[in-house]
């Protein structure tokens, strides 16, 4: 198509500025210089061996890619979360909790494909389990468990239990441990504890992919949750386990009172999306 400019430019007349800006530019096909390269270009405007060059396509038209990442140490400590049920199947989206540094959201302007999300982190965890005799806290495993959610929802194929770094048992008087399902009134338990953390420190890489996706914008975030220690040994006195721990300073042991919690710390983590038209 033949661009026109249909003002002419006489000597010696008066600038007509309306007539300049439309040579310029109007919404029009094929009048104004800048009208057809401004969105108006058609195969009509095309050599009939033109090929589009890399050149010709403006960045991120076809595919768009977006990262957030964060390398700061972060901890989650369990007393943060609720006190649900043990049941891991009870567990619902509104339990888990965002992980600073595993989102991102990007912003897609037309409906693609394909969207493929794509997220890691490196977790060291401190995930407590308990001998068998100790039965007075009701369980033996502490959930502690990640999952992604998109635009909201739980991605529920994603959800992965975190495994157990820290091994706690009752001990006697002579340090072996021995079966004491409810203590005496007022008497204090004490507890041992074996410590793998460095075993099961890693870093995990996850993907989940979408189809048919819509124009506008999206998020992925990485969740988290993790069940208290609760003492249940006295109905009327739940609450956080408290212990004295016999522990080796030096040459020597000792024993410190402490409360249990679980704690997931995460190193170097980064959430990522690219679509593809």
């Amino acid at each position: 198509m033949t661009v026109s400019t249909p003002y002419n430019y006489v000597n010696g007349l008066t600038l007509d500025t309306l007539g300049h800006n439309q040579n310029i530019y109007t919404p029009d096909n094929g009048v104004g210089i800048m009208s057809e390269a401004n969105g108006g270009i058609g195969t009509t405007n095309l050599h009939s061996t033109f090929q589009v060059s890399d050149e010709h396509v403006w960045p991120r038209e076809v595919c768009r890619g977006q990262q957030e990442f964060l390398v700061d140490t972060v901890d989650y400590f369990s007393d943060s979360f609720s006190d649900i049920s043990e049941d891991s199947s009870a567990f619902s989206a509104g339990d888990f909790r965002p992980i600073i540094g595993g989102s991102v959201r990007i912003y897609v302007p037309y409906n693609v494909s394909l969207a493929l999300w794509e997220w890691s982190f490196f977790f060291s965890p401190f995930k407590i389990f308990t001998e068998a005799d100790m039965a007075a806290l009701r369980s033996r495993n502490f959930d502690m468990s990640i999952k992604a959610r998109l635009d909201g929802s739980a991605l529920q194929h994603t959800q992965r239990a975190i495994p157990q770094s820290v091994l706690l048992g009752i001990s006697g008087s002579s340090g072996s441990r021995k079966v004491e399902d409810r203590p005496a009134t007022g008497a204090k338990k004490t507890f041992e504890t074996t410590r793998r953390e460095p075993a099961v420190s890693m870093q995990w890489d996850m993907n989940h992919m979408e189809t048919n996706v819509s124009a506008g914008w999206h998020s992925l975030d990485l969740m988290i949750y993790m069940s208290p220690v609760i003492d249940r040994s006295l109905d009327e006195n739940e609450g956080t386990l408290v212990a004295e721990v016999n522990r080796k300073v030096g040459q020597r042991s000792a024993t410190f009172n402490h409360k249990f919690y679980q704690r997931l710390p995460f190193g170097i983590r980064n959430a990522r999306v690219l679509t593809i038209l």
